[in-house]
């Protein structure tokens, strides 16, 4: 939300996820694809819901379609590549490693 815009330059580190996912789309089809499945996300000593398997991770897409409207849920890659230190998750894969560095 902006209630006076800058009057020059400016930075954020806010970004629209539509407009990451839309210039994926056109650039990269074949990786942007892959963020619609599940990525294993370390859950860093943060509770699980009551019916979570693990306490220690969860599998989540970072797109996905809710009611017809994109979502997304991003988060440092850190804590993608930290979920491999549990028991029972693989190494991420290259393809989702290479659209994870694209994103």
């Amino acid at each position: 939300m902006c209630l006076r815009q800058a009057k020059s330059a400016g930075e954020s580190s806010l970004v629209s996820a539509t407009t990451i996912h839309d210039i994926m789309l056109e650039k990269r089809p074949d990786l942007l694809q892959v963020l619609f499945k599940p990525f294993t996300i370390d859950r860093r000593g943060e509770p699980g819901w009551p019916e979570e398997e693990s306490d220690l991770y969860y599998r989540l897409p970072v797109f996905n379609y809710h009611r017809g409207l994109l979502t997304a849920r991003l988060v440092p890659m850190s804590y993608y590549k930290s979920a491999e230190r549990h028991p029972g998750v693989s190494m991420m894969p290259k393809e989702q490693r290479d659209a994870l560095a694209l994103l």
